[in-house]
C-alpha cells in the first residue's frame, strides 16, 4: 500500500514542479487529513478519546469552528512561508518540510488511533 501511495504521489506531480510547491501541497493535504481524522475520531468515539492539544481542546468540540480555525491557521502558515520564501527560499523550504512532517505525523497518529479503536 505504501508503494502505491508513493507511486501515486510521484505521478500526480509533474517533473517540472518545484520541490517547495510539492511540499506545500503535502502540508495542506496533511492539515486536511488532520482535520478529517480528528473530527472523525472525536465524533465516533467521544467517550474514549479527547483532543491532546490544549489550545485546540475547546475548539474541536464544534467541527465547523474547528474547520474555520484549521483553515485559517493553514492559510496564515502558507502565506507567511511564501513571504519568507521571497527572501530566503532555503529557510522557507526547511521550515515547510518540518511543518509538513509534523502535521502528517499527527494525522497518521490519529488514523492509527482510529483503527485501534475500531477493532
Amino acid at each position: 500500500m505504501k508503494r502505491f501511495l508513493v507511486i501515486l504521489l510521484l505521478i500526480s506531480f509533474p517533473l517540472y514542479a518545484d520541490f517547495y510547491d510539492v511540499v506545500e501541497k503535502l502540508y495542506i493535504a496533511g492539515n486536511v487529513a488532520d482535520y478529517a481524522s480528528t473530527t472523525y475520531i472525536l465524533q465516533k468515539f467521544p467517550d474514549k478519546t479527547e483532543e491532546a492539544n490544549p489550545f485546540m481542546k475547546a475548539i474541536v468540540k464544534n467541527p465547523y469552528v474547528f474547520a474555520v480555525v484549521k483553515t485559517g491557521l493553514t492559510y496564515v502558515s502558507v502565506k507567511a512561508l511564501r513571504n519568507v520564501k521571497e527572501d530566503n527560499k532555503t529557510l522557507a523550504t526547511i521550515l515547510l518540510c518540518v511543518l509538513t512532517v509534523g502535521i502528517n505525523y499527527v494525522a497518521c497518529r490519529n488514523i492509527k488511533i482510529g483503527i485501534k479503536l475500531s477493532m
